[in-house]
Order: C-alpha cells, then sequence, then structure tokens
C-alpha cells in the first residue's frame, strides 16, 4: 500500500470559472473549504446531498440543520457559477437526526423531506416551485402517519414512475416503507399504499441503509439493533421488491410478502442456517453499525461499515462486499474511538465513512491522526484494487485543529468538481437540551471551494439608532434611481412583548410580521406572500431537559437581527424579490416591475439600529458581508484591561470569531488575563470570515481596587428614602446603590430577622442594580453573616433573571452555584454546617482561567473544584438582563419550590462583590482574618524536602514505594532501576517510565495524597533543581514535568524538563532549576508527569531531584537604604514584614540575623 500527500485534481466542466485544485504541500492546515457555518447531519436520513444535471440544470444540493433549529440547504449552480443558502425551515427540534433528504421529481422540481427525530407522527416537504432551483420553495405540507418517522429515504423507480417509495425508521421502530401520490398541482401527496414495517428484529432499533437499482427495488442493509444494546450486533442485507412487495435476499429468494407483515429476524444459529444469504456479518465479539452501501462496476451491493468492539473504544472500518456467491470483508483502518466530546454517551459515534458510489472502490474514512494539534479526526481516501485490498491511501484533511466527521460523497458527481462534503468542529450531542446546550456546533466543509459573487461597496449602513413605537414612523431617503434594481437593508430588533405589525413600507409593497403566526409577510398590491419561517429559533431547547418527547418549545424570539430585501428586474421586466433573513434566502418572489423610493419604517414597537436603501441588487454574498460588518462593529473590548474579558466566539447570526493577541501570554485568545507587572499594551484582533478588526488595550497590574464592583456596609447614615423606594449607599463609588424592600432594617446590616419560611410577600432583602453580571466572568461574592434560621436552604445571594437563571450561595448545606437557562443546577458544597446567632464570614470565587470555584469559611477553604462550576456569570446575562440581583432573596420566590429555597432570616454586612477571583491571601486582609498556619518547627534552609529512599525501588525493575500511576494513557508501565552509574551522593531517583505509544502522557503521584507531600514554611522561597538522563540503549528520553501545589490544592509552579540524553557512554545529563515561593504554612505536594514521545520503552532514569527553602548566604550590616519594597524573615523562614520599603525593613527590629530582599542582614 503506497500513501500520498494530498493532491486534488478536479475535472472541470468546460466554460467554467472554477477554483484551483488544492494541494496539501501549499497549506499549513486544511479542514475542508466551508460550505456553511453552522451545519450538521446524521447518516441516516439520505440523500442529505444531491447532485441533478440535465440540459437546463447542473446543480447540487447540500442540506443539514444547526443547532437552533434551522434546517436549511446551499445550492451550488455550476451554470450560473453561484452559491446560495436557503432557510428551508426555521424553529425544528433542534436534533441532528433531523437533516433534509432531497428527490428530484419527474419535472425537474425539488423536494425536500424531513422529520422530527422519532417523537412525531408526520413528515414534512417542500418542493421547489420552479425546476432545479430551491432558492424559491413552496408551502411547506405535513404528511401524516399512524407511527413515529425519522430518516426519511425517498425513491422514485422505472418500474413505477408514477409513484414516490419512501423509506423510514417508523413502525415499531423499524425499518418501513410506503408508496406515495406524485405532487399535485397543489403540491400535495398522499399514501397510496403503506406504510408498511418491512422487517422485524429481535433487538429493539435495527439501523437501516438504502440504494435502489432505479428499476424495481430497493436494497435494504441493517442492524439487529443499536450497538449499544446488541452485544454482538450482526447486519444484514435483503431487498425489496416493489412489484411483488415482497422481502427477498441478495439471491432473489422470497423471504416474506410485506402486506403480509414483516420478514422476522435474530442472531440465532437457527436463523443463521435457514437464512444464510441474509447475513453480513455474525462477528461474536464484535458490534457492527453500518454507514452506506452502494453497487460495484459488476452491479454486486458493498456496505461501509464498522466492527466496535465490546468496550466500545476500537472502531474498525471495514469495506464488505458480495463476490456473487458470499461476502467478503476488506479492513480499512482503525477509526479510535467515539469521535466527539462527550465520553459518557453514544461511544458508538465513529467518525464516519462512505463509499464513492460513481467509484466504488473508494471509500472515504474519518480516522484520527497525530498531527500539528495533537490527535485529530481527518478525512483519509482508501482506494481498493481488484482483489479488494487497500492499493492507496490519501490523507485528503490535514493538520486541521478539529475533527472532521461523517463524509459523504455526492452520487453522481463524478465529472464535477464538488464530491465530497463532512462536517467539522466539536460535537457533544445529538439534540441540544439543558445537559448539552452547545449541542453539535459543527460546520459543513467540502473539496471544492463555492464560488463566491463579486462584492462591490458594503459601507452602506446609515446610522439611524431610534427606538419606536407602533405609531411612530423613521423615514429612511433612497440613495439612486433604481435601475440597476434595489436593496433596503435594516439593522433591527422587535419588542417580545409585541412581537409583530408593519416593518417597513416602500412604493408598491410592505414588509411585516403576522404577531399570530410570528411569520413575517410580503405585502404586493392586493398580494400577500407568506414566509413558511417563524421569526425565531429553537434556542428555548437549551433550557430543559428535552428530548425525544413530542413537545414544540416556545419559540425563542429573535433580538437583534438583519433584514434584507432586495430587486432585480429581468428582461421581461418583471422582477424578483428577495427577502434575506440574517443573510438566508426566506422568500424568494416573481412579481411585476417595482420601483425604489423613500421607505418608511414603522408600524411596531422596537428599535432600528441602522438601515440602507441603495440603487443595487445586493448578492447573497454582499448580504452576509454586510451583516458581518456590522455585527464586526458591535464588537468591544475594553480600551483598559483589569481583569478576565468577554471575547465572543460567535456573532449573532452564528458566525464563528476567531481572535489572536498580540501577546497571548498576557492577554489570551480566550479573554483570560495574566497580570502584567507593569501597563501592558495589547491588541486583539477579532477575524470573521476573513474580515478583521484590531482593538487596542492597555493591560494594568492587578490592583483589586479597581475590580471592586459594589460594595454594601448597611450602616444607617448610608440609607437614603427617596421617591422610587430606599437606598443604601454602593461604598465602591461606582454607583450600584442597593434598594431595600419589605421589611428589611439598616441598623449597621442588612437585618432580615424579621423575614419567615413562606413570608416572600413581606420578606424583606436587598436588590443590587442590573448590569453587574454582564461581561462578567471571574468573580468574588463575600459578605459577613448571622443566621437566625437555617431551614429549607436559605439563599445569602441570589443574582440573575429567575430561579432558572442564577448565580448563588445558600446557607444550609453550604454550597454555590449557578442555573443556566433553566438547565441543571451546577452546585459546589461543602461540608461546613453554619450555626445560628454566630458571625461567619463567607466569600466564594471563581477564576475563569482554571475553571475554579472556591467557598471559603472564616477565610478557610471548604470546597474547590475545577469541573462542577462550567457556566460563567456572563452567560446568564446573555439569556436575560440580571434585573433581580438579591441579597438575602431567593430567586424561587415566586415559584411552586418556593418552600424549600426561602429567603435569608438573620444579619448580612460587608457584602462586596468583585469582578476578579481573590486570592486568599487578599481575602483573609479583607475580611480581617487571621490564619494559623500549621506548625513546622525544623530549620529547612539547606534541607531536600523529599526524603531518601521514597523514589527508589529496592530492585531494578521495582516500583519506587509509595508511587503509583494515576492517569495513564500511555499504557506504559511505571518502575525503578537500580543503575551501577555511580552519581553523587544525596537523594538520588532511578526512576524509568516505559511509554508505548508516542506523544501521550502519563501522570504519577504518591500515597493516598495524590502526590508526594511537601512540608512548607509560610510566605518562603523555594527552589527546584534536577538532573536527569536516559537509560541506556538506542532509546531516547522523554521529558518530565514538575508540578507543585501549596496546601490549599493550588498549582503554585510548573517546570518542564528538557530531553534528556543517552546515558550509554556515561554522560549526557540535563539539568535545570525553578525558584518559587509559597504563601501558607502546611503539607503541599508534588506531582511528576511523564510526555512520551516515543513508541516503545524510553523515558527518564538517573534522575536527581532536591526541593529546598532558599536561605541566602550574604550577610551584610544593615538593609539598602532604598524604597525597593521587600518582604522580611526570620532566619527561621517566617515571613514578619510584607511589601516594606527597604529603608524601613529593620525599624525597631530586635538583634539578629534576617532575610531581607534575598539578603541576610544583621541588626544590632
Amino acid at each position: 500500500m503506497k500513501k500520498k500527500d494530498l493532491l486534488l485534481s478536479l475535472s472541470l466542466a468546460s466554460g467554467l470559472a472554477l477554483s484551483c485544485p488544492l494541494s496539501s504541500t501549499a497549506q499549513d492546515s486544511f479542514n475542508g473549504y466551508t460550505v456553511a457555518d453552522e451545519g450538521a447531519w446524521c447518516w441516516f436520513a439520505d440523500p442529505r446531498a444531491m447532485h441533478y444535471e440535465n440540459d437546463q440544470t447542473n446543480a447540487t444540493y447540500i442540506g443539514y440543520i444547526d443547532v437552533h433549529g434551522s434546517i436549511k440547504a446551499t445550492q451550488i449552480d455550476f451554470k450560473t457559477n453561484t452559491a446560495s443558502e436557503v432557510l428551508i425551515r426555521s424553529y425544528f427540534q433542534p436534533d441532528d437526526h433531523n437533516n433534509p433528504a432531497f428527490l428530484t421529481l419527474p419535472d425537474g422540481r425539488i423536494m425536500i423531506f424531513y422529520s422530527r427525530h422519532t417523537d412525531e407522527a408526520c413528515f414534512y416537504y417542500r418542493i421547489s416551485k420552479k425546476p432545479g432551483d430551491i432558492t424559491s420553495l413552496g408551502e411547506e405540507k405535513v404528511l401524516k402517519t399512524a407511527n413515529n418517522t425519522t430518516y426519511p429515504n425517498p425513491f422514485i423507480l422505472s418500474d413505477d414512475p408514477d409513484h414516490i417509495y419512501l423509506c423510514w425508521r417508523g413502525i415499531n421502530w423499524h425499518p418501513t416503507v410506503a408508496q406515495l401520490s406524485m405532487p399535485d398541482e397543489n403540491d400535495n401527496c398522499s399514501w397510496t399504499w403503506g406504510p408498511k414495517q418491512m422487517v422485524q428484529s429481535t433487538g429493539a432499533r435495527p439501523y437501516a441503509k438504502y440504494i435502489s437499482n432505479g428499476k424495481d427495488k430497493i436494497y435494504v442493509s441493517y442492524t439487529t439493533g443499536h450497538p449499544d444494546n446488541e452485544y454482538p450486533n450482526w447486519l444484514y442485507f435483503n431487498a425489496f421488491n416493489i412489484n411483488s412487495r415482497q422481502m427477498e435476499d441478495i439471491n432473489g429468494k422470497v423471504l416474506s410478502n410485506v402486506d403480509d407483515g414483516p420478514f422476522k429476524v435474530s442472531k440465532t444459529e437457527s436463523f443463521a442456517n435457514t437464512y444464510p444469504a441474509t447475513i453480513v456479518d455474525r462477528t461474536a465479539d464484535r458490534r457492527d453499525w453500518l454507514w452506506n452501501i452502494a453497487f460495484d462496476k459488476n452491479g454486486n451491493p458493498a456496505i461501509g461499515m464498522v466492527k466496535i468492539n465490546n468496550g466500545k473504544d476500537s472502531h474498525n472500518y471495514y469495506y464488505a462486499k458480495w463476490n456473487g456467491s458470499s461476502w467478503t470483508q476488506t479492513f480499512l483502518a482503525n477509526g479510535g474511538g467515539h469521535f466527539h466530546q462527550t465520553p459518557t454517551t453514544e461511544r458508538c459515534y465513529s467518525g464516519g465513512m462512505a463509499i464513492d458510489r460513481d467509484n466504488p472502490e473508494t471509500v472515504y474514512c474519518s480516522v484520527p491522526v497525530e498531527g500539528k494539534y495533537g490527535k485529530v479526526y481527518e478525512i483519509v481516501k482508501y482506494t481498493l484494487d481488484d482483489n479488494g485490498k487497500v492499493a492507496d491511501e490519501e490523507q485528503i484533511t490535514h493538520d486541521s485543529k478539529l475533527n472532521n466527521v461523517r463524509p459523504y460523497v455526492i452520487e453522481g458527481t463524478k465529472d464535477s468538481p464538488l464530491r465530497v462534503t463532512w462536517m467539522n468542529g466539536l460535537y457533544y450531542y445529538w439534540i441540544v437540551n439543558s445537559t448539552y446546550p452547545k449541542g453539535y456546533p459543527t460546520s459543513i466543509q467540502a473539496d471544492w471551494k463555492l464560488p463566491e459573487a463579486e462584492i462591490g461597496d458594503i459601507d452602506i449602513m446609515e446610522a439611524i439608532d431610534k427606538q419606536l413605537t407602533a405609531d411612530e414612523t423613521y423615514t429612511l431617503k433612497a440613495e439612486g434611481d433604481g435601475k440597476d434594481g434595489f436593496s433596503i437593508s435594516l439593522d433591527l430588533s422587535i419588542s417580545h412583548d409585541n412581537y409583530g405589525g408593519t416593518i417597513f413600507k416602500a412604493d408598491g409593497f410592505e414588509y411585516g410580521l403576522d404577531k399570530e403566526t410570528m411569520k413575517p409577510y410580503v405585502k404586493i398590491g392586493d398580494e400577500t406572500y407568506k414566509s413558511q419561517n417563524v421569526l425565531g429559533t429553537a434556542d428555548s431547547w437549551k433550557g430543559l431537559n428535552a428530548t425525544t418527547n413530542g413537545q414544540w418549545l416556545e419559540v425563542y424570539k429573535l433580538d437583534r437581527w438583519n433584514l434584507t430585501v432586495t430587486y432585480a428586474e429581468g428582461t421581461d421586466g418583471n422582477g424578483v424579490l428577495t427577502v434575506y433573513r440574517n443573510g438566508l434566502i426566506d422568500q424568494r418572489i416573481d412579481c411585476g416591475k417595482l420601483s425604489m423610493g423613500d421607505i418608511t419604517i414603522g408600524g411596531f414597537d422596537g428599535v432600528v439600529y441602522s438601515g440602507a436603501n441603495v440603487s443595487r441588487t445586493l448578492n447573497q454574498t454582499e448580504v452576509k458581508n454586510l451583516i458581518t460588518k456590522g455585527e464586526m462593529s458591535s464588537l468591544f473590548v475594553p480600551s483598559v484591561i483589569t481583569t478576565d474579558i468577554v471575547l465572543p466566539t460567535a456573532t449573532n447570526t452564528s458566525k464563528p470569531i476567531i481572535w489572536t493577541s498580540s501577546n497571548p501570554d498576557v492577554v489570551s485568545t480566550d479573554g483570560t488575563v495574566n497580570f502584567p507587572e507593569a501597563e501592558t499594551d495589547v491588541t486583539l484582533t477579532a477575524d470573521i470570515n476573513g474580515m478583521k478588526k484590531e482593538f487596542a488595550a492597555k493591560v494594568m497590574p492587578r490592583n483589586i481596587d479597581s475590580n471592586l464592583m459594589a460594595y454594601y456596609t448597611f450602616e444607617q447614615e448610608d440609607a437614603e428614602d427617596s421617591d422610587s423606594g430606599v437606598f443604601v449607599k454602593d461604598m465602591s463609588g461606582n454607583g450600584m446603590d442597593a434598594r431595600i424592600e419589605g421589611n428589611a432594617a439598616i441598623d449597621g446590616t442588612l437585618n432580615l430577622s424579621a423575614n419567615t419560611t413562606g413570608g416572600f410577600t413581606t420578606n424583606g432583602y436587598a436588590v443590587a442594580p442590573s448590569e453587574i453580571l454582564d461581561s462578567m466572568r471571574s468573580y468574588t461574592f463575600m459578605a459577613t453573616i448571622k443566621a437566625g434560621s437555617l431551614n429549607s436552604q436559605p439563599r445569602i445571594y441570589d443574582f440573575g433573571s429567575s430561579s432558572g437563571n442564577s448565580i448563588f450561595l445558600r446557607a444550609n448545606g453550604l454550597a454555590g452555584g449557578i442555573k443556566y437557562n433553566n438547565g441543571s443546577t451546577q452546585l459546589l458544597s461543602t461540608s461546613a454546617s453554619l450555626k445560628t446567632g454566630e458571625e461567619t464570614k463567607i466569600a466564594v470565587t471563581y477564576d475563569a482561567k482554571s475553571g475554579m470555584t472556591k467557598i471559603y469559611v472564616n477565610g478557610k477553604i471548604e470546597a474547590s473544584d475545577n469541573n462542577t462550576i462550567t457556566h460563567e456569570a456572563y452567560e446568564l446575562y446573555q439569556i436575560s438582563r440580571d434585573t433581580r440581583n438579591y441579597i438575602g432573596r431567593t430567586q424561587w420566590w415566586d415559584s411552586q419550590y418556593a418552600s424549600d429555597n426561602v429567603d435569608f432570616k438573620g444579619t448580612i454586612d460587608d457584602f462586596r462583590v468583585y469582578n476578579i477571583a481573590l486570592t486568599k491571601e487578599e481575602i483573609w486582609d479583607i475580611q480581617d482574618i487571621e490564619i494559623e498556619d500549621e506548625e513546622i518547627t525544623e530549620i529547612q534552609g539547606g534541607k531536600n524536602l523529599i526524603k531518601d529512599g521514597d523514589f527508589s525501588g529496592t530492585a531494578a525493575n521495582s516500583a519506587p514505594a509509595g508511587w503509583k500511576q494515576s492517569d495513564n494513557t500511555m499504557g506504559g508501565s511505571f518502575h525503578s532501576r537500580v543503575l551501577s552509574t555511580n552519581r553523587e551522593s544525596g537523594n538520588l531517583m532511578y526512576i524509568r517510565f516505559d511509554g508505548t505509544n508516542s506523544s501521550q502522557t502519563s501522570a504519577y503521584t504518591y500515597g493516598t495524597t495524590e502526590g508526594y507531600e511537601l512540608k512548607f514554611k509560610a510566605d518562603s522561597l523555594y527552589t527546584l533543581t534536577y538532573d536527569c538522563g536516559c537509560w541506556g540503549g538506542n532509546y531516547t528520553g522523554d521529558a518530565l514535568v514538575f508540578t507543585i501545589y501549596d496546601v490549599d490544592g493550588d498549582e503554585v509552579c510548573s517546570m518542564e524538563t528538557a530531553t534528556p540524553n543517552n546515558l550509554e557512554g556515561g554522560s549526557g545529563f540535563v539539568s535545570g532549576k525553578l525558584e518559587f515561593k509559597v504563601g501558607r504554612s502546611g503539607s503541599g505536594k508534588l506531582v511528576i508527569t511523564h510526555k512520551s514521545t516515543s513508541n516503545y520503552a524510553a523515558g527518564v532514569d538517573n534522575l536527581c531531584l532536591m526541593i529546598e527553602q532558599n536561605i541566602p548566604d550574604n550577610i551584610t550590616d544593615a538593609a539598602a537604604d532604598n524604597n525597593e519594597r521587600v518582604d522580611v524573615y526570620t532566619i527561621e523562614g517566617y515571613c514578619i514584614r510584607k511589601n516594606v520599603k527597604a529603608s524601613d525593613a529593620t525599624k525597631n527590629l530586635r538583634k539578629g540575623i534576617y532575610i531581607i530582599g534575598e539578603k541576610k542582614v544583621v541588626v544590632d
């Protein structure tokens, strides 16, 4: 088998100006050419992409569904060299099983089927108004059935050209077939036979792929059931004869009459002996799944299938082919395990494979490949020879940042430049819900760059920023005479409370939104053209644990969106009006001649931000770029950065935003900040589909005073009674005065002692102003509380917009958490028990960089975790404005669960909110807390914190005492080796880490503390020193990483060794050192991580590691007389003064020797 770099040669149709072929050697990375920024599909509803070509049409259609529940398609017209993206259906169940399937009707029109996943007994379809052109679609129609529907697969066969045959997963969750009438003059179809169940398995859900011979048979290959549930899971092959309506095996033997009932299959020896010609594979220890079917050049079927092991972590791709007497199988590649980002579910989801039906000896597979960005799924093309062996392997994508999965080869494209399409990106789950709100945020890619129309001047939008009521209007003047057509573009929002009305009126037509249906319309004269698509999305699914339960959740109304209407005049004097919604074609209307003129905006409640009324017909590329330009202008980066910032990853229309930083060590591309020692200039650059904008910012050194957002001391003199209520002053100086409600008293505290469990109408509390959560990433909430009651989970604070969208701290079962968009509560609990009547100082911090949440009680960390809280505060604000920032009140007061989530009873004082995660020392200082450090009496200077013998085994290849491998992805072992090499005396660690898989890591910890225990002294400096080499032979050394953690479990520092050399000659050691400082005294830990770059036994050996407290050996008579800031230590290593001027460091000190600024100083 030979391998070669990608060189994609394209056979171009005569006269077309198409893109150049791709050469992988010319690009650093290639994951395909983008068809759609957002889109996905499952692999059982087909054809998800289709090519149609005759004398009048030469076009390809690619369909997909995005995470907002929008079913869309891109049409590539090779005759006009244009690409158009069409909105087929908005607000659909956001599930990748619901991708559309295409069918070409006898009159050349395109029919598009789609359905919900399992839970609705109907299909939907739309038909293009013109042959070969889906940019103008007819009315959405519904085909009702008696059973559920998923995965439509439509066919027209020459033996019955007057009917459509539709196959799907239907009756009893099994393969189902029915006959449909051709659409009538109103596009209506009806069932003329069926639906009928084709087969009945002993498994609950057989998965089927279909192909027809175009004449009289539909072939179906299917599994016993879902591979998650069936072990082993067999694979079968049958044919449905449309003339006899019988199921047949591959030799034509009749298996059943479908009208009499389904053909019954099982995975038993009896079935195998009775129906041997129905079985493709019955491997005993594998879970089969299939991807598609094709016919080879002899007309024999071939199946792309995957065999999955019992553990579901090894997926092997096979090419199964019927040779006339039996099924042969060719192993293609190992596809790794599941491709997606959620390891706890759908572990049988392979990257995917597709046979090229036009070249059936060619198969495209999604395979994990080691590249520039680690192991990523790439599309690899395999070519088989006449003997069924893999003769050639060609990597189509390479060095991709994100996975390329679920390839699909478009049938009938042998002479077309666009042949293969696939998904690229992150993938969490097949449906959007509260557990997996990100769902499947992939893009659609292809092997050929889609044509792009020329882009003219798009700097045409006029700033309007006009708030309108339904009886107010704004006139947008025409710019030009309209001889070359015209375009109207508005950037607007409509009030969700009054979602409807006329949006604008032009010369001869108007555009509006029907309040009842929430569907837009165009009115031209007396004729009204209704959009088939609701002006909204299915984003409401994010907030509920929505599954396949048949529910239609509330329409998620659009906030700010773009409406563009273009008019082009045809050669016959009539015109075409095209309506774009956020850049997608929603309506295309053949109309009479229209004239350009001023437009009157108004008839709705909302805001018009900007608009254009220009004498030019914008193309779709220009419309999308116009939107992108507007979205780019709305991006914001603060000019002065004092905390972590929000850098959005997508626009309102879901285009990805790629950020770069001129200094990522200070401001990373995810917006998290490493505070510099001095003011530092950083430029952040946003890239939206190649359009870029730079933002200059100054990043300031850490100064928590600038991070204080609100501070309430609740002093009586700070309370002010005004016409709008009683307010208590915000002592931060930011004007965030809090409103006092109910029976709360201000007496030096927020006194809520009169609150009762059920007295929500009279209970007292404070409300901080909204906008606090806007842009908040890292944070600290802190307060001093005294509880009067601890029953029913009282809330100390609860900031957000509702019980389903808030960040909170509850007092009993002390826990802090976040509830995002009605999803599952993410809760970090402590074991601390507060006591009534006892003053307690509380602090909660969240660090965006590490994801670490910590809960402090009287300065002590009672809980910390970087996995529990995954949503950030600003995300709550993006869902809904934080109008209910409660102090002492629960968000649940107006819900059915109020009795279990009550208002706080007691007092709250010194309530602070910071937009930074304070350190423990800062919290101690602010809350005036004295912490008793763990006593360490021994002087540590010059003493290695690692005890002799702790790392050495007693014999060659024995495991070092106490050490264990806690995270093994290497597949290797960990042991010590006693060498004869004579090193200097001291603590010697003879360790070898054996790697068997390249470029992987393994972590090693010690004892029960998940790390080697290190006893630290407070406010002390330490030095980690190492030297090591590689043990013998031809092996090459691998790097180690030493990570130090402090008493609170926080990472203090991390150091990676250089790659050691071979010690065969007794030389070749590498060495290094790292200084670090520890704040509190107590037990920290050391964790060693091995980074393997070897495919065989290798590693680090003869390692000597020292960790010592720094004790300077230079002694001076006095500290320097300058303004340098220093810390003062006793000779025993205790810090007694911090950050004082060097000139003041020795004042009033007793006689003795001190360590000041890394010098020993004698005070006499």
